[in-house]
């Protein structure tokens, strides 16, 4: 149960994470960012499997 309540979490992280990254695509005129959406999900989704190993380590 409490892995479900991290993951439906983490994904609530990564859909505003992706409005505030398309946001500023949209706003500001950088090219750079196409990149920070690749990085940003490369963190999110390090910081989700680190969440679920704690899961584990707690039971």
């Amino acid at each position: 149960m409490k892995k479900l309540l991290v993951f439906a979490f983490v994904m609530i992280l990564l859909v505003i994470g992706g409005l505030i990254v398309n946001y500023i695509e949209k706003t500001q005129e950088f090219t750079l960012i196409k990149n920070a959406t690749f990085f940003y999900g490369c963190f999110m989704i390090a910081l989700s499997l680190i969440f679920i190993f704690n899961e584990e380590k707690d039971e």
